[in-house]
């Protein structure tokens, strides 16, 4: 079959949604598919001294990407990136088209018959763009629309609220972001600050509402225990850097390609997810606590570390007692207490090997892949 994904993540970047549509795109191919990855580049924005995409991403070659390129300066780029995507497809005529975006999928239905799955990571009918509200709602009448995706329970519960979703009765399907499998023995050499200390790591961006001043707090407190942070913009990085003025157990590596990522990781002994009651993505206008997905929850039980998480129910929908110790959001002294918890070798063994077997089974990109193009009937 041939699969168009059209989604205008900047590739490559640091953004977290295009990790996500690189290894979507890679597992559908793994699945014998020929995939085209309609994407955007712009200059100024798109990661610099990037060599080779794939390898950037850690990601096979098995695939094929369309970068569209505009200038940093570019007027009305969204639309402009629909138009040419969508008539570069039109013209390639793919079996079937997976999006990540209302507008591009509006696009298609209004041009062409091609089937296409639409993936949601937010509450468009409610809290969305009045214009991608009146989009989508046309879209879930469409009879191309093959499967409609949600990344969690409680996103799918959002969207029931609304009689328009729930007259449409389209099939839709819940599916938790994932990660892929990685070797457990690549690390990084001179990790650890101090010798015999624990290694205690976060890793991902560092917007509002991720907890990294929970992170200070603790390592000024715990003062024989390492604290590695592990991604984040520079503006970001050097903010936190200066509140972090005069705590000498902790190390900011910056940002670390999606590729090679998890040999940080895999130096860690305890990895750290402490999202607060309101989560912002990149901009600071997004607050997505109640329906997110995080990519870091998932690639943390790959690497088969003992995790710590902020308990929310959004996150009790993949996390539990059994795989993770769950923590109040903004309390540093359960952090802490958890954190030194955990020197106990046992119980971080039993956790990180219970979340790695739950991984294992439902949560690998290749899994993610099967579900999201079973049952779909061209």
């Amino acid at each position: 079959m041939k699969i168009a994904y059209v989604m205008a993540s900047h590739v490559p970047s640091k953004n977290a949604n295009s990790v996500h549509v690189m290894k979507m795109c890679q597992s559908l191919a793994k699945l014998g598919h020929e995939v085209t990855l309609y994407s955007i580049f712009v200059e100024g924005i798109a990661e610099k001294g990037v060599d080779d995409v794939y390898e950037f991403y850690g990601v096979e070659p098995n695939f094929k990407i369309e970068s569209i390129y505009f200038p940093a300066n570019a007027r009305l780029m969204k639309y402009r990136f629909v138009y040419l995507a969508i008539s570069k497809l039109i013209k390639w005529q793919p079996d079937l088209v997976y999006f990540r975006g209302v507008l591009a999928a509006y696009y298609l239905n209004l041009r062409s018959r091609i089937p296409f799955i639409l993936e949601s990571h937010g509450p468009v009918l409610q809290s969305g763009k009045k214009q991608n509200q009146w989009m989508l709602k046309r879209l879930l009448k469409s009879k191309q629309l093959k499967q409609f995706v949600v990344i969690t329970e409680a996103l799918k519960d959002i969207y029931q609220t609304d009689k328009t979703f729930t007259k449409a009765n389209v099939n839709t399907l819940m599916l938790a972001d994932g990660s892929d499998r990685v070797p457990d023995f690549e690390k990084i050499n001179d990790f650890a600050l101090h010798k015999d200390a624990l290694q205690v790591g976060y890793f991902g961006h560092l917007y509002k509402g991720r907890g990294i001043d929970i992170i200070l707090a603790v390592a000024k407190k715990l003062e024989h225990y390492d604290f590695h942070i592990v991604g984040g913009k520079q503006k970001d990085i050097e903010y936190w850097k200066a509140q972090a003025e005069g705590i000498t157990n902790i190390r900011f590596h910056g940002h670390v390609s999606p590729g090679m990522v998890y040999k940080y990781r895999n130096s860690c002994d305890i990895l750290l997810a402490p999202y607060q009651q309101k989560v912002y993505v990149a901009g600071g206008q997004q607050e997505s606590a109640q329906y997110m997905s995080p990519l870091k929850v998932f690639e943390y039980m790959a690497s088969r570390k003992a995790i710590i998480c902020s308990d929310m129910p959004v996150l009790r929908e993949v996390l539990s007692e059994k795989n993770a110790l769950l923590v109040q959001p903004d309390s540093p002294e359960q952090w802490s207490d958890a954190i030194v918890k955990l020197e106990d070798i046992t119980l971080r063994n039993r956790i990180a090997e219970e979340a790695y077997k739950e991984f294992n089974e439902h949560y690998t990109w290749d899994k993610r892949a099967v579900l999201a193009l079973n049952g779909i009937k061209l």
